[in-house]
């Protein structure tokens, strides 16, 4: 089978605290492609992705829809781009993201319970069988950071039980 398989809840935990999920596979061959603003100026990727959805994902055992994109472009000036968005049923959106532009790493996290980098909005939407994840908000150094990622598509959640 030519998936990876990932863990939401591990990699989250590692790079910001514990979360609670499931494993997600990525289907293999999805693309994505986006825009990195920051501090006013674009750089724009694109490439071969890792991206999910679930709608009965949890964050810090609160139910919440999981957008996830991960991708490491190549050709340009963004080299890593990993970004979650947790919807709960109710509050904002929190956010986990890590961006790399050139040799700068830009984090944002704003998961309740985890430790806390930066503000941001966030909004994740389906168009057919992909759609987008965007992030507006500031680093915890004060830097602005948007970002948008347009997934070809969205792997189904793999129920570990």
């Amino acid at each position: 089978m030519t998936q990876t398989q990932i863990k939401v809840a591990v990699v989250l935990s590692l790079l910001f605290g514990a979360v609670g999920g499931r494993y997600i596979d990525a289907a293999a061959g999805a693309t994505a492609s986006g825009t990195a603003m920051v501090d006013g100026r674009t750089y724009p990727f694109s490439g071969t992705a890792e991206c999910t959805y679930t709608a009965d994902g949890s964050i810090y055992d609160v139910p919440a829809a999981i957008w996830h994109a991960s991708l490491s472009p190549s050709g340009g000036a963004v080299s890593h781009v990993n970004a979650t968005i947790f919807q709960t049923r109710t509050g904002a959106p929190q956010v986990t993201m890590t961006l790399t532009v050139g040799q700068r790493q830009y984090q944002v996290a704003t998961v309740k319970g985890g430790a806390s980098r930066g503000t941001a909005v966030a909004k994740g939407e389906r168009n057919g069988a992909g759609g987008s994840l965007t992030i507006e908000g500031r680093t915890a150094a004060g830097q602005t950071i948007a970002l948008t990622v347009a997934c070809s598509g969205f792997a189904p959640p793999e129920d570990n039980g």
